[in-house]
């Protein structure tokens, strides 16, 4: 008998399994990341540019796979649910391209054309860091203080804001539009840092 019938776990679900079965996962991301991420630059865009007017989904998500695992963060470390709300949001992207109307697709060429200085993109921002620009000069106007905290902070705050006033995890999910529960478990412990301590007085 061997030790999986006396656990009454299957060989496959043993904790070695699942080790072996997550690494072979990792290194197999990282090495179709790596190989997409070095093409040369002009090799890369035609690829894309190829990608985006055939409407491509499998040579789009290439790149944006690419691009998450070698730039983002986490790098190969990114969770298959962030992978997956991404591959989703770009089949939601692509089935919204085939639902444009003529009459959209000629308003966005006039805008293009009518705003040379932002070259050929629908939005003149398009980068964290640009987001950021515009928000220090709005704070400016404003006379907020700003403190170089990143956009994302903004999130968060919001989300940390929903749990104190209701402490219900459900409408921090709903509010952030979080797919599963677990990603709004943090704003608990954000809401609890910004809490004074019971035994302050002590």
């Amino acid at each position: 008998m061997g030790r999986e019938e006396v656990a009454g776990t299957p060989a496959d679900c043993s904790p070695d399994r699942m080790g072996y079965d997550l690494t072979v996962y990792t290194f197999d991301l990282q090495h179709r990341a790596e190989r997409v991420a070095q093409l040369q630059p002009d090799e890369l865009r035609r690829k894309a540019v190829r990608a985006a007017s055939e409407k491509d989904a499998g040579e789009l998500w290439s790149i944006v796979e690419s691009y998450l695992v070698t730039r983002g963060a986490r790098g190969s470390r990114v969770s298959r649910h962030t992978l997956q709300s991404y591959r989703q949001g770009l089949q939601v992207l692509l089935a919204f391209c085939d639902t444009v109307s003529p009459t959209l697709g000629a308003a966005l060429k006039a805008w293009v054309a009518m705003t040379p200085q932002v070259g050929e993109r629908v939005f003149a921002v398009t980068t964290w860091r640009a987001i950021e620009i515009s928000l220090s000069k709005l704070r400016v106007e404003a006379g907020v203080e700003y403190g170089r905290k990143h956009v994302h902070g903004l999130r968060h705050s919001a989300g940390t804001r929903v749990y104190v006033e209701t402490k219900d995890l459900l409408e921090v999910r709903d509010h952030l539009q979080h797919r599963d529960i677990t990603s709004s478990e943090i704003y608990v412990e954000y809401a609890r840092k910004g809490k004074p301590k019971v035994n302050r007085d002590w």
